[in-house]
């Protein structure tokens, strides 16, 4: 009995020690449970992304073009849709209605994925990937929901987490702005959680902001989701009767709740057909075509097929640790 009790403690104490010192696993630990084992340091200034400034394209296209809360783009222009596994609710609805209007669209959507924990999952160095490959349009987010906790040492919601966490923000809009794409960023809905939902406002706030300097379209979802600051499941129709919007996990979406999201971004595009521009289309002319490419799927644990009713594969923190 001794002895079994030694090899287990010697299993243990073995385990322990893959997982401090194999950094995939440090790096898993964190995003999927947020637990730091022996955490790095945190800088006390945010690093700036290193981001590649690519040979400007001639002339500066007209459209796309965002203005008084609309965004007008060309016939058949390239949608690009990032974020987490919110987005991919969203883009099983968003998808389908932009492709009958005649737009090519990739989701590139990844669960469990955010700003805040890099070493898991690097947005901005993923965004530029995709933007070289790709003449992309307009960029759909929404992500945020897997963010609001700690940097390290660096606690969530103080001034030098916030200074980090916009500069990762400030560099997706930089990205797309140097590739000539606008950006529609999507509020992040209130949740059944009441700690992860307090945390929400904050980096709505954040994002807000950063959307109206870049002048890009940040798209308020929580007057529907969320009225008067509470989480509503539920929404009643003019017929009386009462639609569900959210999953039972009190973060992901309903198709209906899917539906009423896309609604909300398709009522802000105005398409422009092409033919109605010849000079812009001149100005454009001899230049490659390009095909949507996108980037290989990265694997994680966890992953899965979109259930029957429409919502995406669910990793709510902080109950049992897991993310969208």
């Amino acid at each position: 009995m001794r002895f079994l009790h030694f090899f287990l403690s010697l299993c243990v104490i073995f385990l322990i020690n893959i997982a401090a010192f194999h950094q995939s696993i440090k790096n898993y630990l964190e995003q999927k449970y947020h637990i730091s084992i022996f955490p790095t340091k945190e800088p006390q200034e945010p690093k700036k992304t290193k981001i590649s400034q690519p040979t400007p394209i001639k002339p500066t296209p007209k459209y796309p073009r965002i203005a008084g809360g609309k965004i007008e783009v060309l016939s058949h222009s390239n949608f690009l849709l990032i974020g987490d596994s919110m987005m991919q609710g969203i883009g099983m609805s968003l998808v389908s209605a932009l492709k009958k209007m005649g737009f090519v669209v990739i989701n590139e959507a990844k669960q469990s994925t955010g700003l805040t924990y890099v070493n898991f999952f690097n947005w901005p160095r993923e965004l530029e990937n995709l933007l070289k490959q790709n003449k992309i349009d307009v960029i759909v987010i929404m992500l945020g929901a897997n963010d609001p906790w700690n940097l390290g040492k660096v606690r969530y919601g103080t001034p030098n987490w916030d200074a980090i966490y916009k500069e990762r923000v400030d560099a997706i809009l930089q990205l797309a702005k140097n590739y000539q794409s606008a950006v529609i960023w999507y509020e992040i809905p209130l949740v059944k959680n009441p700690k992860l939902s307090a945390r929400l406002p904050h980096l709505n706030a954040l994002y807000k902001e950063a959307l109206q300097h870049s002048g890009d379209l940040f798209l308020s979802v929580n007057e529907i989701f969320a009225p008067n600051g509470n989480y509503a499941p539920f929404l009643e129709n003019k017929d009386g009767k009462s639609i569900s919007l959210r999953a039972n996990d009190g973060i992901h979406f309903t198709r209906s709740g899917s539906r009423i999201l896309t609604n909300l971004l398709l009522e802000r595009i105005t398409v422009i057909p092409r033919e109605e521009k010849a000079s812009q289309a001149a100005s454009t002319a001899g230049m490659p075509q390009t095909t949507l490419k996108p980037t290989k799927e990265v694997a994680k644990p966890g992953v899965s097929t979109p259930t029957k009713d429409g919502q995406a594969p669910i990793n709510p923190r902080p109950t049992k640790g897991k993310n969208p």
